[in-house]
């Protein structure tokens, strides 16, 4: 089963509800699968095998990685905070490869056919993952469709989301977290109201802008978000209703008054 499934299923179900940016401006999933669909025949007309991403979180990401599905390529989310030389070593490694860009990718004359054909292959590699590479050379971890698809249909119930649930992706593309955020979400047909870089007060800011109801976070940044609102009464977020954290130890210093089971798994 194509990751693509997921996402042409919530454009058939779902496809005027917003599903990545902004509540009064952002990509509708109809509009979504459009940009990749329509990126099918610029991906094959470039012979790449992959689609690379090297950009902060953005409409561009959940965008490259079901147009990398809709045309059988793996989709490859480089750190784009490596030096420029690493970056390129990634990029002559992935190669053949087309490089996705908002500025080029997501354009309304680029949004011409959302009924395009996918591949029916769950052994293609969907997703490659580098490691960091801050001690040896980056390795890939792959992950196959069959893989990725299978987790989101055992943990998320289609179209179970409420029209005004959003999900802050403030794991950055390179994650596995931030993958399985975009396909989760979309699933569910919650709307991605994408981070483009961290900082506890952009975090807060942008969840109370847009009224944002779901988060994931790895404990660190739980912990600077609360200590933020630990200096400032105003800091709050009233409509988020679940915070999922994970990957690594919360950390000691973690008010346990704070934690709830109702708040935070």
């Amino acid at each position: 089963m194509n990751v693509a499934l997921l996402l042409d299923m919530a454009a058939d179900g779902l496809g005027g509800r917003v599903a990545v940016g902004s509540r009064d401006d952002g990509l509708s999933f109809e509009a979504l699968r459009g940009y990749a669909a329509s990126a099918k025949a610029r991906v094959q007309a470039s012979g790449a095998t992959t689609v690379a991403v090297v950009e902060p979180n953005g409409p561009v990401v959940p965008m490259a990685l079901f147009a990398a599905a809709w045309t059988g390529c793996s989709y490859a989310p480089l750190n784009y905070r490596l030096p420029e030389t690493a970056i390129k070593e990634l990029l002559a490694r992935l190669q053949p490869a087309v490089t996705a860009s908002a500025q080029e990718w997501i354009a309304p004359e680029n949004n011409e056919n959302g009924r395009a054909e996918y591949p029916q292959d769950p052994d293609r590699p969907a997703v490659v993952l580098y490691t960091s590479g801050t001690s040896s050379t980056p390795k890939g971890a792959v992950l196959g469709h069959q893989h990725l698809t299978s987790y989101v249909l055992t943990t998320t119930e289609f179209a179970s989301a409420e029209e005004d649930e959003a999900n802050l992706l403030a794991a950055p593309p390179f994650h596995v977290a931030g993958v399985v955020a975009v396909l989760t979400s979309t699933y569910a047909g919650r709307r991605i109201v994408p981070l483009p870089r961290f900082t506890p007060e952009a975090w807060i800011d942008i969840a109370r802008r847009e009224h944002v109801t779901h988060g994931f976070l790895v404990p660190t940044m739980l912990a600077r978000i609360v200590d933020v609102m630990d200096h400032d009464p105003d800091a709050r977020v009233p409509s988020m209703r679940r915070i999922t954290y994970g990957g690594a130890r919360m950390p000691r210093s973690m008010p346990s008054s704070w934690i709830s089971p109702s708040s935070v798994t």
